[in-house]
């Protein structure tokens, strides 16, 4: 079984429940990007506060791990986009909502 999950199904065979059965797929995976963007920011910004407006030497050194973890999860987030997506344009199956979408 190779990477791509569509390389055993023709074009003319895939019905409207497949049609559907992708278009959920597609919906699914740019809700996960956007759920690593999302724990990303929230890593960074509590990264900034606690160096910014809070006080002492333990705080600020959390606030100096969270930075490089807000970064590395919203990077990993967008590579997993990235294959994702280049998994599903293997399909030659992508709908409306990933072209209009996220890049």
């Amino acid at each position: 079984m190779g990477s791509n999950p569509c390389e055993n199904q023709e074009p003319t065979q895939i019905i409207l429940r497949d049609q559907l059965a992708i278009d959920r797929t597609v919906l699914a995976f740019e809700r996960t990007y956007l759920a690593y963007v999302r724990t990303g920011l929230t890593f960074f910004i509590a990264g900034v506060t606690f160096i910014k407006l809070l006080e002492g030497v333990i705080v600020q050194a959390l606030g100096w791990v969270f930075l490089p973890i807000g970064l590395l999860v919203a990077l990993l987030g967008y590579r997993r986009y990235r294959q994702i997506k280049r998994s599903l344009d293997a399909c030659g199956k992508l709908t409306r909502s990933t072209d209009a979408g996220l890049m």
